[in-house]
């Protein structure tokens, strides 16, 4: 008695927008499976525990407000071993009688930016520093467009939370996963924090708390490189001396620096070097709306 096949089929599948009677949109989806068992005698339930088998409260694949609300296995006509799954997902949710224990909303979107680039993404000279023919960094630094991906969390609390001062631009020092999506350590930052004004459901009063979380797989420490005017007096630490140039001239230009703080002699993008700069808070983020510990 198991399900031997459980296979998504184009056959039923639709979808819809349609706008409630208090002016809100709602979408509605359906997927639809074709399962086959090897017993004729197998029930609706052993459809249902198939790993494959979508459950109740489950994302839809294409739209992340949306939620399965219904998984319907039928028998087909023509054979007790094969079943139609239609699952039914909506982003119409039924609100709960305390407003705080609404779940919290989560959307996701890209925000455009323009950044400057140090070094190489692609091509031959990859992760090699961006220098131009003659040998020189660009100053200042080439810029050129990127994007970050961002999750907007909205949380039905019951007052201001007091933690918001502390998270004003704050980073992630651990591992999390947000709305199902691990996060690596540094790569997430509070952008922004939205407080509503009071509201009331139930007579139980409530705020609505909106966060914009921002993404940057490369980390949210700044890279700048590692160069100046001034070195490392090579014969006493304690000082600095003005950087000359090959032929002995004090130089003009910025010039790299090595990690003991001494000119490079013959710099270029392979020995040149950027230094980390840590610029925001770090904070633990598992405890916020949305966030959740990294699964053991």
């Amino acid at each position: 008695m198991s399900v031997i096949s459980f296979d998504e089929i184009h056959n039923g599948r639709d979808g819809e927008d349609q706008l409630s009677s208090d002016g809100k949109q709602i979408s509605r989806y359906t997927r639809v499976f074709r399962a086959a068992t090897n017993d004729a005698t197998d029930e609706a339930a052993t459809i249902l525990i198939v790993a494959a088998c979508p459950n109740v409260g489950a994302l839809y694949p294409g739209d992340p407000r949306a939620y399965c609300q219904r998984v319907q296995p039928r028998n087909e006509s023509f054979s007790k071993l094969v079943w139609i799954v239609t699952c039914s997902y909506s982003t119409e949710r039924e609100l709960a009688e305390n407003p705080l224990d609404d779940p919290a909303k989560i959307s996701w979107s890209t925000s455009q930016y323009t950044r400057p680039y140090f070094k190489h993404a692609a091509g031959p000279n990859k992760d090699e520093m961006i220098q131009n023919t003659a040998g020189y960094y660009f100053d200042p630094p080439v810029e050129g467009d990127d994007a970050r991906w961002g999750a907007n969390v909205q949380k039905n609390v019951a007052a201001v939370p007091g933690w918001i001062g502390q998270y004003k631009h704050a980073i992630n020092d651990a591992a999390f996963t947000l709305d199902g999506y691990p996060v690596g350590v540094r790569m997430a930052k509070i952008s922004g924090i939205d407080i509503s004004e009071p509201q009331e459901r139930n007579d139980i009063a409530f705020r609505v708390l909106s966060m914009r979380i921002d993404l940057n797989e490369d980390t949210w420490i700044k890279l700048v490189l590692n160069d100046g005017f001034y070195e490392v007096d090579p014969n006493d630490p304690t000082k600095r001396i003005q950087i000359t140039d090959n032929l002995g001239s004090k130089t003009t230009e910025s010039w790299p620096l090595d990690e003991d703080g001494h000119k490079i002699t013959n710099p270029m993008p392979s020995n040149a070097i950027c230094v980390d700069c840590y610029l925001y808070r770090e904070l633990s983020f598992v405890d916020l709306p949305g966030c959740e510990p990294v699964p053991e």
